[in-house]
């Protein structure tokens, strides 16, 4: 696919990282146990090849659960608020007369983030108020997403270690300060 190589194993690891189940950690050898989640930086001027890198992985990887063993299906999701990031993986159900305070529940274990241009994500972290960097730094720990709100509607609390987060970031080298 005349891809640069390390950029397209770094999307193929990205993608592979995103469908193994959150079970799989690293083992606790200081401190608790480690999290596979995985964040790539595709480095490169504009024009360098960083989309051509995602699309060769894209092509190059089948990810069969019956044939790979155990794997978990992952939707492939753009980058929006840090409280978002926990609505990748929780819901609330809707109000009914029978259960008329919902708790919220995991329906999805794992996700790929993809971030075309670095700009986008500094433009989110720069909005007022942003959470994004503070959750992101977070799930690339395996620690515990979402925030306590009083309102018990805006409440999603992820579990630690019970969500896999791959996310992918084309990055101009000049536009690199939103990863510092």
């Amino acid at each position: 696919q005349y891809a640069a190589p390390w950029a397209t194993l770094g999307v193929v690891l990205a993608h592979v990282v995103a469908a193994t189940p959150p079970v799989v950690q690293l083992p606790a050898t200081v401190g608790g146990y480690g999290s596979l989640n995985l964040f790539v930086a595709l480095g490169a001027r504009s024009g360098g090849g960083k989309g051509a890198a995602e699309a060769a992985a894209t092509r190059c990887i089948t990810i069969d659960p019956v044939r790979s063993g155990p794997c978990t299906s992952y939707p492939k999701h753009a980058l929006g608020s840090g409280e978002g990031l926990a609505h990748m993986f929780m819901k609330r159900p809707k109000v009914t007369k029978e259960n008329p305070d919902p708790e919220p529940f995991q329906y999805n274990t794992a996700a790929l983030v993809t971030v075309a241009e670095i700009d986008t994500l500094t433009a989110l972290q720069g909005r007022t108020g942003s959470t994004l960097a503070g959750q992101l730094r977070q799930a690339a720990m395996g620690e515990q997403l979402g925030f306590f709100y009083v309102d018990k509607e805006k409440r999603m609390p992820v579990p630690e270690h019970m969500y896999r987060l791959s996310l992918v970031a084309g990055v101009q080298p000049k536009r690199a300060a939103a990863l510092l």
